[in-house]
C-alpha cells in the first residue's frame, strides 16, 4: 500500500455494460491506493451508475456533443494538476487525446490491434498507433483484436496491466454497487405480485435485428419457463419494433412517478411485462432473480456476476467468439444460439 495521498485520473467514457465491466479494475486499483484522489472522466450514460461508487471522489463528464466545453469546465483537472497515475481503459479516441496532454507520472492503457487488408497486403492498425504507444505511455497491454483469436478475455488484459505496475489483486470478480433509493420500491412491487422465485428476462432493441423466427422461439421459451417458475420481462428505456408483440401478449407495467402502472388488462398469471424500467431500478429485479436471460445485455451480465446469479446469453453463432471476449471472469454463465434455440428450450 502506498501511504501519501496519490492523484488518479481514469477515463471510461463509454457504455453501462463497459463501465460495469471494468468496475472490478477500479475496485482494484482504490484498494490499492487507499488514500488516493480518484477522478473519474466518464460519459453522460454511465454516470447514472458510476455516481453510486464512493470509491470514486471526482467525476468529469465527457459532453461528447460539445467538448471544447467540457474541457473549458474542467482546464485544472485536465491540465494543472500532476496525476501520480492515469488509466485509459475505454479505448476511445478523445481520451486518447487528452490522454497525451495530461500530466502524469505514469500513462497506462490497452493497445488495441487490428490487421487490415488491401490490394493483397496485410498491415496492422493499432489504436494508439505503436509510435505513440511508446512516446506517451509507460504500462500497456495489447489486444488482438482478431474475433477468430478465442484467447483474449478483456477482464484478463484489464487486470494484467494493473499487475505490470505491482498492484495486488484481491478478486477479480464484478463489483457493483445498488441504487438504495429504489430497493424500497423493489420489494413492495415483489411483496404485492411475487413472493415467489422468478426468472428475469430482459428484452431490448437488440430483438429488432432478430428475424421474427428468433422472436417466436424465445416467445415458446417464455411460455415454457412459466410453466415452472415465475417469468419476470424487462425492458430498456428506448423502444423497439419487437416490443408490441411481447405487449400484446403479457400483463405489462410501465413505471411513473415512483410507482408501477397497469399498461393494458391481459390477465396476471404466470409472467408480466414491465417496460422502461429505470436505470437504478432494474438491478434490484436482476439481483434477487432465479436466473437472468438476455440476448447478452451488458447490464444484465456484469450485474448478474457480481451477485453469483446464473446467467443465460442467447446470441447469434456467428457472435460468439466477439461476445466471448465480454464475459465476466467469474460468472455463472451459460450461452445458447438463436439458431439452436427451439432444440434446447427445455434445457431452460
Amino acid at each position: 500500500m502506498y501511504p501519501e495521498k496519490r492523484k488518479i485520473i481514469i477515463f471510461k467514457t463509454d457504455g453501462l455494460g463497459d463501465f460495469l465491466h471494468l468496475a472490478g479494475c477500479i475496485k482494484t486499483i482504490r484498494e490499492n491506493f487507499l488514500n488516493a484522489h480518484i477522478t473519474l472522466v466518464c460519459s453522460s450514460t454511465n454516470y447514472q451508475l458510476a455516481k453510486n461508487y464512493p470509491m470514486i471522489n471526482t467525476f468529469i463528464i465527457i459532453d461528447k456533443f460539445n467538448f471544447l466545453k467540457t474541457l473549458l469546465i474542467n482546464f485544472k483537472s485536465f491540465f494543472s494538476i500532476r496525476y501520480d497515475y492515469l488509466f485509459i481503459l475505454d479505448a476511445k479516441k478523445r481520451s486518447f487525446k487528452l490522454a497525451y496532454l495530461v500530466k502524469s507520472k505514469n500513462k497506462n492503457t490497452i493497445c488495441f490491434v487490428k490487421q487490415k487488408k488491401i490490394l493483397g497486403f496485410n498491415y496492422q492498425l493499432s489504436r494508439p498507433s505503436k509510435i505513440i504507444l511508446k512516446i506517451f505511455f509507460n504500462n500497456f497491454v495489447l489486444s488482438d483484436e482478431n474475433y477468430l483469436n478465442t484467447e483474449v478475455v478483456y477482464q484478463n488484459l484489464y487486470f494484467k496491466l494493473l499487475t505490470q505496475i505491482d498492484l495486488k489483486i484481491n478478486s477479480k470478480q464484478n463489483f457493483f454497487i445498488l441504487d438504495p433509493e429504489y430497493k424500497k420500491i423493489f420489494n413492495s412491487f415483489y411483496n404485492k405480485f411475487l413472493k415467489k422465485e422468478y426468472y428475469l428476462i430482459h428484452i431490448d432493441n437488440r430483438w429488432d435485428k432478430y428475424n421474427l423466427k428468433d422472436i417466436t422461439n424465445t416467445l415458446n421459451l417464455i411460455k415454457i419457463i412459466s410453466k415452472k417458475k415465475f417469468v419476470i420481462i424487462t425492458t430498456g428505456v428506448a423502444s423497439f419494433n419487437f416490443l408490441k408483440e411481447f405487449e400484446n401478449k403479457f400483463p405489462t407495467y410501465k413505471f411513473l412517478d415512483n410507482c408501477f402502472h397497469e399498461n393494458n388488462s391481459l390477465k396476471f398469471n404466470n409472467v408480466c411485462l414491465i417496460k422502461f424500467m429505470p436505470l437504478n431500478l432494474l438491478p434490484y429485479f436482476i439481483i434477487n432473480s432465479k436466473k437472468n436471460i438476455s440476448s447478452h445485455t451488458g447490464l444484465i451480465v456484469n450485474i448478474s456476476s457480481a451477485f453469483n446469479i446464473e446467467i443465460v446469453d442467447i446470441i447469434k453463432k456467428d457472435k460468439f467468439n466477439e461476445l466471448g471476449r465480454w464475459i465476466p471472469l467469474v460468472a455463472n454463465y451459460k450461452r445458447v444460439s438463436f439458431e439452436n434455440l427451439e432444440h434446447q428450450i427445455n434445457d431452460f
